[in-house]
């Protein structure tokens, strides 16, 4: 629940809260409110929940350094004092008539439980704060649409920094999106093996990945997003072997699918063992047959949107536990500009009969202008569901069923903001001393997050 705070006037104070006391009377904020907001007439403030609730409570709470209560001296310690049932503050704070510090203890009306969780806060933000300095350091290998969406995600974390951009082009000619970001040829990368904690590989799976993520192994430790179902084994075998004899860790096949799908169809099967799993892609772009498109020679630019067939999927939906074929699950639309005297019927045939993309679907192979292709196939939506029907029960005559759902309006960004958050839990299974090649079975959920165990089980669980 989100709540918003609000002075007297009406004007928004700027309050988060972190949490409001059983009675509802208090709560506790993260922002330092000066002692000269906090005279007698403002002391009360209305709260208002985002369910358009609202109530009035006293300022009583603490941000990282200070306190907001009737004064403005930094805040040392909370302690609880079980005999007397109360919770006392201990400010750090300055006699000016006879200059020197001293701590000044206040009682403060925290109920046990309020008490607890302020104390929870303020460990973690010191420990935030104290792990601060060495954020895990980030390189990109690739920098097409997914290198540049990791580049952005970095952002977001306030844990990580990018250490620096690697590429097969000239560096010169690559201008990143961040500022002072540094950019290499990809060949270098090797000599720079103390300069990063963990390598994003943002190539290709159709050719790229099997050869880039085992050779970078070597050196890193390494995250792809390498999409080739079939070939996910293999993959995993010759990246296995790279990464354990150079003592790193690599996770392979991160995205959503495979990655998010994949523990959803996980989660699903152990939960009803007695039932269908189906997976249904689209209707949007797939970066990974796209990529293969491209590579097929002739064609200058190419796209391919993956749509699911509604008829199907009602018909999973109802619990039938339909048979299905890949043929009626999917439709695989091609939109593809050819260089200039190509031969359009070879570079359809060579699309439509390519092993693990798009020989068991019904593909259509459209050639348009470039100038039509700019201006219609610019963006990059895509999305899923995987659905389990299952039945459970006495007889097995009740029906369940678990469905899971992306709508994502850019594809790379999303499958990079995967990426950046198995990045965290690779580095913190490094320090830990794991090493080879991991999938997404393999992490802990709590790895991801930057949360610690307390505040995921405070607020999350």
């Amino acid at each position: 629940m989100n709540y918003f705070v609000y002075d007297k006037d009406g004007s928004k104070l700027p309050i988060n809260i972190l949490s409001v006391s059983p009675s509802g009377k208090y709560f506790l904020g993260d922002h330092w409110i000066k002692s000269r907001m906090l005279k007698s007439e403002l002391n009360c403030y209305r709260v208002i929940r985002t369910d358009g609730d609202e109530a009035e409570c006293e300022i009583l709470g603490s941000g990282t350094d200070y306190a907001a209560w009737e004064f403005a001296a930094p805040l040392k310690e909370i302690i609880w004092e079980e005999e007397n049932g109360r919770a006392v503050a201990v400010f750090h704070n300055y006699d000016y008539g006879n200059p020197k510090w001293f701590d000044q203890h206040s009682s403060i009306p925290f109920d046990k439980e309020l008490f607890q969780q302020f104390k929870i806060r303020r460990k973690n933000q010191k420990n935030r704060r104290k792990n601060s300095m060495s954020k895990i350091r980030i390189g990109i290998a690739g920098y097409g649409n997914l290198g540049k969406g990791v580049e952005l995600a970095i952002r977001q974390n306030d844990d990580m920094e990018l250490a620096g951009i690697f590429t097969r082009r000239d560096p010169s000619t690559v201008k990143p999106l961040t500022e002072g970001a540094k950019v290499f040829r990809l060949d270098d990368a090797k000599n720079m093996t103390d300069a990063i904690d963990v390598m994003i590989i943002c190539g290709g799976s159709a050719t790229d990945l099997p050869e880039q993520t085992p050779e970078l192994a070597k050196y890193f430790n390494v995250i792809d997003s390498f999409d080739t179902h079939a070939r996910i084994p293999e993959h995993f075998a010759n990246v296995d072997k790279a990464a354990k004899e150079s003592g790193n860790l690599a996770f392979i096949s991160l995205g959503w699918d495979p990655g998010l799908f994949s523990l959803n169809r996980l989660y699903a099967e152990s939960i009803l063992p007695s039932g269908k799993t189906y997976t249904f892609w689209g209707k949007g772009v797939s970066q990974g047959h796209s990529d293969a498109i491209r590579r097929v020679e002739g064609v200058k630019k190419g796209i391919q949107y993956t749509v699911p067939v509604e008829a199907a999927m009602e018909a999973v939906r109802s619990g039938s536990q339909p048979e299905l074929t890949t043929r009626q699950k999917h439709l695989r639309e091609c939109w593809v500009v050819a260089e200039e005297g190509a031969d359009k019927a070879k570079i359809e045939e060579s699309i439509k009969t390519m092993k693990n993309y798009f020989d068991e679907y019904d593909t259509t192979v459209n050639f348009i202008s470039e100038e039509e292709f700019n201006a219609v196939h610019n963006k990059m939506p895509h999305g899923g569901f995987v659905m389990r029907s299952g039945v459970t029960g006495d007889g097995e005559k009740t029906h369940q069923m678990i469905e899971y759902s992306l709508k994502l309006e850019s594809n790379p960004e999303f499958t990079a903001s995967v990426l950046i958050c198995f990045a965290r839990a690779l580095d913190r299974m490094k320090k830990e001393g794991a090493t080879g090649c991991k999938t997404a079975f393999d992490v802990p959920p709590a790895y991801l997050s930057p949360l610690s165990g307390e505040e995921l089980r405070a607020h999350l669980l």
